[in-house]
């Protein structure tokens, strides 16, 4: 089928999910950090698929180690009997965890890891407000709405949630007794790319000490080398309470992680019976496990988090005004106009910012320099700098 055929059959069953544009690609196979279409024109890939593909598109580790996942067990029986793949990626999980965050819940997407996040603060402290930052994105199922600072996404459900506690990215709120927890990202990603002030997280940790309240990081674009450390709040050297990672987690396949220390996920976890009071049928995906094993294989063993680092600064080089970290890189422009004509000239950016004003650059850390020297010099072009 064309690319035409097959957004004619995306209209006609799915959704709507938004406008859908005929003039977007529709991806057939990837490698590496390019794409191709269905039409069969290749893409140089600069957001990595939103940064899930974070050691590159089909990363050959990670295709071997779900095939030989697949012709073993794929799929496990959730909380009720666990399997030999999930106990190995936790117990790895846990030794790259930060000062000392090495209890953990599974989930599939970053949303649901949030929400695993606000329920253990809510349960851990009794205490029942969330607090969240203007900008902030931690996903569009309910509970992730709950701290998200996006009324597009929020308003229409405005009826099932609690009143927003929505303050300025980058300023301190004010907090009581009745606040479980601060969500916030080390930098937001779909808000624009955006830094906070020099000492924000460390201010933000002080206060939550201060009035009992636990800090969520939520590392879901963040984390895993993408800013040039294992983890952002590194730079910091804050130590949340809970963090949340995902989208590079499994290298293509869905599944995130929250974090925290082991006392406190006994503290809001243990005690409560037989029965799990949240799990879902694919708790710990046999595939997502095995994936995710040889995602944190390419990452130490290629030192990658090193590699995004060195590349970065050759982004902040090339590219005159680009903001960020590392390979999480934002450039302020008509982002929506610019990512079309780079469609064009045969590379993928997207859009952030709530009104698309920034060009978010994001490519796999394995991506070559001859490649994202190409990308950036079309960036440069389209952008006219």
């Amino acid at each position: 089928m064309t690319q035409a055929q097959l957004w004619e059959s995306i209209r006609r069953h799915e959704g709507p999910l938004g406008e859908p544009s005929p003039a977007l690609p529709v991806w057939a196979r990837a490698e590496g950090a390019t794409v191709w279409d269905a039409d069969g024109r290749s893409y140089l890939d600069l957001s990595s698929g939103f940064g899930v593909a974070a050691v590159g598109h089909a990363n050959p580790r990670v295709v071997g180690a779900v095939r030989e996942q697949a012709g073993l067990l794929l799929h496990g029986l959730g909380d009720l009997h666990p399997t030999d793949v999930r106990a190995r990626l936790v117990e790895r999980l846990a030794e790259i965890a930060p000062d000392g965050l090495t209890r953990m819940l599974l989930h599939l997407t970053g949303a649901g890891a949030v929400e695993l996040a606000i329920k253990t603060a809510v349960l851990a402290t009794g205490r029942s407000e969330v607090v969240g930052f203007a900008g902030g994105y931690h996903g569009t199922s309910l509970g992730a709405l709950i701290p998200g600072g996006w009324p597009e996404f929020r308003d229409p459900f405005a009826a099932l949630l609690p009143a927003p506690e929505i303050v300025p990215y980058g300023e301190v709120p004010p907090l009581g007794e009745s606040v479980a927890c601060v969500v916030v990202e080390p930098i937001q990603g779909r808000g624009g790319v955006v830094e906070p002030p020099a000492g924000f997280l460390r201010r933000l940790r002080y206060e939550c000490d201060r009035w009992g309240a636990l800090l969520v990081v939520d590392e879901v674009f963040t984390g895993l080398g993408r800013t040039g450390a294992m983890w952002a709040c590194e730079y910091d050297a804050v130590r949340p309470d809970l963090l949340v990672c995902g989208k590079a987690l499994a290298g293509g396949l869905p599944l995130s992680a929250c974090l925290a220390a082991p006392e406190l996920m006994d503290a809001a976890w243990a005690g409560r019976g037989p029965m799990a009071i949240d799990t879902h049928t694919h708790l710990g995906s046999p595939l997502a496990c095995a994936a995710a094993l040889a995602v944190l294989d390419e990452l130490e063993q290629r030192d990658l988090a090193a590699r995004a680092a060195q590349l970065g600064e050759l982004v902040a080089r090339e590219l005159p005004g680009v903001r960020g970290r590392g390979l999480a890189r934002g450039l302020a422009c008509d982002a929506v106009a610019v990512s079309q004509r780079l469609l064009d000239r045969g590379v993928i950016a997207v859009p952030a910012g709530r009104q698309g004003e920034v060009l978010e650059l994001s490519p796999p850390l394995t991506i070559g320099e001859a490649e994202l020297r190409h990308g950036l010099q079309t960036v440069r072009d389209v952008v006219g700098l």
